[in-house]
């Protein structure tokens, strides 16, 4: 991509982008915009600014990488530019405060950081289809990408994927605190959490069969992995899960601004 590229925000996010978008491009066509000096330093990248204005000169897509309330304070001009906003909560109304044209909404999540991410997306009516492939481009380099028709969905997406890890990681925390009172040690009870979750995750990355064909696959007719979904279904598990994300779709929706 030839594309100059402009991330404005080198947190965990930001930085986790730059080191991504160096899969499609060179760093001579990716700059960096963070009042920090120090994690600007971090990056050892080519072209780092201090001031917004100074990166929007040099650049044709800018990345939004900022906290939502940072988002609010700033006042910049890409009018001539693409925009895609990674910030939680903003609506595209709000983003227009930047005077662009060209709009685009994401909600990636945390495993982003090591390319495994899924970010839902949308643009705006004045993103042209060859635009789009380049956005998908971008977006594909920490992970799978999602365009979503309606921006009602990225709060959808926002409670599926984007609080996703955390569903994951309390199932995590909840097997090892369970190993602890088994009589495991705390450290053996982290590895049989750990590895069984990525054991169980890694199968469905590399193989054809679906969640519901693995989990039929382990259970055996009377057998102990029956028993145990059993009293999950006992317990309205599915019900759960989908309430715990319904509530974190109404909480996306309020947060909208």
């Amino acid at each position: 991509m030839n594309k100059n590229i402009g991330i404005l925000g080198a947190g965990n996010m930001g930085s986790a982008i730059y080191q991504s978008l160096k899969k499609i491009t060179t760093d001579e066509n990716l700059h960096v915009c963070d009042s920090s000096q120090e994690k600007l330093d971090e990056l050892n990248a080519t072209h780092t600014y201090q001031n917004s204005e100074d990166m929007l000169a040099h650049v044709d897509i800018v990345i939004l990488g900022i906290k939502p309330q940072t988002f609010h304070q700033l006042s910049i001009d890409c009018s001539e530019k693409i925009v895609i906003s990674i910030m939680a909560g903003v609506s595209m109304e709000s983003l227009k405060k930047t005077h662009a044209k060209k709009i685009v909404r994401t909600m990636p999540n945390l495993a982003a950081k090591v390319g495994k991410g899924v970010t839902g997306w949308i643009a705006n009516e004045s993103v042209t289809s060859e635009e789009k492939q380049n956005i998908q481009a971008i977006l594909n380099t920490f992970g799978t990408s999602i365009e979503v028709q309606s921006e009602h969905m990225i709060d959808a997406i926002t409670a599926l994927s984007g609080s996703g890890p955390a569903y994951y990681f309390l199932l995590t925390e909840a097997i090892a605190q369970t190993a602890i009172k088994l009589g495991f040690s705390k450290e053996h009870a982290t590895q049989i959490a750990q590895g069984t979750c990525i054991g169980a995750a890694t199968l469905l990355e590399h193989d054809t069969k679906s969640a519901t064909e693995w989990k039929e696959a382990v259970t055996s007719k009377g057998g102990t992995t029956a028993a145990a979904l059993a009293y999950f279904e006992q317990q309205n598990f599915t019900q759960t899960v989908e309430g715990a994300i319904q509530a974190a779709q109404t909480r996306s929706t309020e947060l909208n601004s």
